[in-house]
């Protein structure tokens, strides 16, 4: 949709027939118009955004039948029109965007005039939008030679960009296809032919609402800033790069958020120059140059988790993350071991108030305009996270309908008594309970009074539980299984285990703070016993532990079983697993203080239920789904 224009917006889906309007994640005039071809499979509508509006928005069709799936649409200055309206030979008159769908096999091809010097920038949108598309894109010249070509561009979440400047006067062609040459409706794209300059990100990530920010727009060839202005609300926005002749810019997200902001600042190449992070912030960070290492230092409590939570890709940044961290000596405390994902955790409790400092580098010590990161730093807590399993519900005047709510559980066992927010006081509400132990519920709302046929109703499902006290009082170490410092068990997905015969072993090197009798707990999962032995410092202390089972091998079955107290001297001490022969599925290991006599009073905890996994399923697997559709169910009201 182009801003400040009314864009005639046709919809092809199902039962559209009586479809009376368009929902939309921003403001918008919507009217219904009759198009050629209207009826069950196809819907017109005529619709008109702010001129300042740009970058990503979402809409659903409001129809008698309910409410349709969400569909991302780009709100974009560059025209735009259907790969059916192009000609023939498939030339592209002027700077443009191109919305078609690729069927299996296929490949679709445009081509574009240019001069010799002309810049030309082909950013295709798929999966940003949703699509099931995984694009590759080429870009070839008037005597066939290739150009450039891309697959997964960095920070793109898996769509293609390429730019480049021609050196001839003459036709290019552009080339989009699916990697694994798969097509069909779901396979849809929006491939943006335009002159202007790319951007690779708009720094920082984040910044604060009610006051001007500037941004740092930072591309190949681009280095500007750009002011938001204080009235920008709360919520994602989006800005523009530099524009090119014939309309079209880079679009990039940019977070607007109520609280206060924490941006890297430079230098900070070493444990001397690291700023503080403080438990509850997040941080905006990049790294601007190829070998860029940056520290923070960070305040551990004894006996809180520290998590570490490092992101690029969701927020359009390119890299993976390597994250340790270290003590006043430099010496490591705990690492995250390199991967493919490019969400990393760091986690550590510690014996001892102390200062530790988180050493952030990109994984292949790349940099350069595309690479930056966030990182969120907190003390885990216990509680749970709660998932619908549908985003969109439709029912009758006064009649019911059921959802299915799923519970995540952090070391919480208690019950989870569900309410709904949007229908008042009098919805009536069945099932909207999860027993303790269980983690899943389907629930019956049944509607009040008052609501008729047209109604389109937003909530939210809200979980309550009770925090009790846990049983074995405040942990002081927590460890991954995978995390020994001598041993020769082998390290699985989430869990240590045999991998030959005779004596297996893991010894972990613990500090405590004070030398006292200390519970040790283990998280494993066993479907028939598998009894070992514990050591400390050379010692055996417990030569029956790891006896009971959970029913199943499956490290998402394994629970936690206490094995015991411990007496540990003070300072640092050898905890030593071992046992001849197999070994059951070891993913955690904790020592804690024993549970204080006078227990400390229950507390209240409230968790939103979360609709993204929902969202996904309609999105096409889309990894990265827009946290501004989280947290809201929609019910329309009709026949």
């Amino acid at each position: 949709m182009v801003p400040g224009t009314v864009t005639r917006l046709t919809v092809k889906g199902a039962a559209l027939e009586t479809a009376r309007s368009l929902w939309t994640s921003i403001p918008a005039t919507v009217k219904r118009v009759v198009g050629p071809g209207d009826g069950a499979g196809r819907a017109t509508f005529d619709v008109t955004v702010p001129a300042t509006s740009v970058g990503r928005a979402a809409i659903r069709v409001v129809a008698d039948a309910g409410l349709s799936n969400v569909r991302l649409v780009l709100l974009d200055a560059l025209p735009g029109f259907d790969e059916s309206r192009v000609g023939e030979d498939r030339v592209v008159s002027r700077a443009a965007a191109v919305d078609g769908t690729l069927e299996a096999a296929a490949t679709d091809r445009f081509s574009i005039r240019l001069k010799k010097g002309q810049r030309l920038t082909v950013d295709a949108w798929a999966r940003r939008l949703g699509s099931s598309l995984d694009p590759a894109i080429r870009l070839t010249g008037p005597d066939g030679s290739s150009l450039a070509s891309a697959d997964d561009s960095p920070g793109l979440a898996g769509d293609a960009m390429v730019s480049t400047v021609v050196p001839a006067a003459g036709l290019y062609t552009v080339a989009i296809t699916d990697v694994s040459r798969r097509g069909g409706a779901g396979f849809f794209y929006r491939l943006r032919l335009g002159h202007f300059e790319p951007v690779a990100m708009a720094f920082p990530f984040r910044v604060r609402a009610g006051r001007a920010s500037q941004l740092q727009l930072l591309g190949p060839r681009v280095a500007q800033t750009l002011s938001l202005v204080a009235s920008t609300p709360v919520g994602m926005t989006w800005v523009g790069g530099p524009a090119g002749s014939g309309g079209g810019r880079s679009l990039l997200p940019v977070q607007v958020v109520a609280g206060d902001v924490l941006v890297e600042r430079e230098p900070n190449g070493s444990r001397q120059q690291a700023m503080a992070l403080p438990v509850g912030g997040r941080i905006s960070g990049r790294f601007g140059e190829t070998g860029d290492r940056d520290w923070y230092r960070i305040s551990l409590k004894k006996g809180r988790k520290l998590q570490v939570v490092g992101n690029t890709a969701s927020i359009g940044a390119a890299g993976r993350l390597y994250m340790r961290l270290v003590d006043a000596e430099g010496r490591t405390m705990v690492e995250v071991p390199p991967s493919v994902t490019t969400r990393t955790m760091l986690e550590h409790t510690t014996g001892s108030d102390r200062d530790a400092w988180l050493v952030v580098e990109e994984l292949q010590r790349r940099g350069g305009p595309s690479f930056g990161y966030q990182l969120e730093c907190r003390f885990a807590e216990r509680g749970f996270s709660l998932s619908a399993a549908s985003e969109r519900l439709h029912a009758k005047p006064g009649g019911k309908v059921t959802l299915k709510v799923t519970a995540t559980r952090r070391d919480f066992k208690g019950a989870i008594k569900l309410g709904v927010e949007g229908l008042g006081p009098d919805v009536e509400l069945a099932g909207e309970s999860i027993p303790s132990g269980k983690n899943e519920t389907t629930m019956t709302i049944t509607l009040p009074g008052g609501r008729k046929s047209g109604d389109l109703i937003g909530l939210k499902i809200i979980g309550e539980g009770l925090l009790e006290p846990p049983a074995e009082g405040v942990a002081v170490v927590e460890r991954s299984s995978l995390e020994y410092n001598r041993g020769d068990l082998g390290k699985y997905e989430g869990f240590i285990s045999d991998k030959k015969g005779g004596l297996n072993y893991a010894e972990y090197d613990v500090e405590l703070p004070e030398a006292g009798e200390y519970l040790v707990l283990l998280k494993y999962a066993a479907m028939t016993a598998r009894v070992a032995a514990m050591k400390l410092n050379g010692q055996t202390v417990n030569s029956g532990i790891m006896s009971k089972t959970t029913g199943s091998w499956d490290p998402k079955t394994a629970q936690w079983f206490n094995e015991g107290l411990v007496k540990f001297p003070q300072g640092k001490s050898v905890l030593r697993l071992e046992k001849n022969g197999v070994f059951s599925h070891l993913t955690t290991i904790r020592i804690a203080r024993q549970a204080p006599r006078k227990k400390a009073p229950v507390k209240s905890i409230r968790a939103s239920a979360s609709v993204l996994n929902a969202l996904r399923s309609g999105l096409g697997g889309m990894t990265f789904v827009p946290q501004e559709l989280d947290g809201t169910l929609f019910l329309s009201v009709g026949k």
